[in-house]
């Protein structure tokens, strides 16, 4: 079963911020998919606090409505990979040692596998979006803080709180598609 992505609506602009000069009303503040995969791609690859913390550094120079845009883009990722077939793979955590069983999957924790193809970039998603048996295999779990670093960065560059609701559900079971 090949992962789809539903064609991307414009950001909700009231939950961006409130002001013109961070962008809220501003179309041309949505990312495209290769600004946000090279966001990404910032990561090096790797779940780490110090990546994590640079890539908020750095998302907050950005208008608010990018920061959302980021969050949506983030939502459509998981959202593609978001699958019965995916969260029956055999998955280990990196910090369970290569030669550690695999184990079951909660809703969470496969949230958590996903967030990591998402952090081992562009090339890696589009494997195991093409491919459910590529996701397969030990993940850095702790790639969960990826969810936390565009509220981070909005409220960074706001001075607000996160409000924004992306239109995808990143939710486990939430592709309606990839669960029949």
């Amino acid at each position: 079963m090949t992962a789809t992505v539903p064609s991307e609506k414009p950001a909700d602009d009231s939950a961006a911020g409130s002001g013109d000069e961070l962008g809220a009303t501003d179309p041309a503040t949505r990312l495209t998919p290769e600004q946000f995969w090279q966001y990404v791609a910032e990561l090096g690859g790797r779940a780490e606090p110090e990546g994590f913390a640079a890539l908020i550094e750095t998302l907050a120079q950005l208008r608010s409505a990018a920061i959302c845009s980021f969050a949506d883009h983030l939502a459509t990722a998981l959202y593609a990979l978001d699958s019965r077939d995916r969260m029956a793979q055999p998955i280990r955590d990196t910090a369970d040692g290569p030669d550690s069983p695999a184990f079951p999957l909660s809703k969470e924790v496969f949230l958590y596998a996903r967030l990591a193809v998402v952090v081992a970039g562009r090339e890696t998603w589009q494997r195991v979006a093409d491919d459910p048996s590529a996701m397969a295999g030990t993940w850095d779990l702790g790639a969960e803080e990826l969810l936390y670093v565009a509220p981070a960065a909005f409220a960074q560059r706001t001075g607000s709180d996160w409000t924004h609701r992306t239109e995808l559900d990143h939710t486990t079971g939430s592709n309606a598609d990839g669960w029949a």
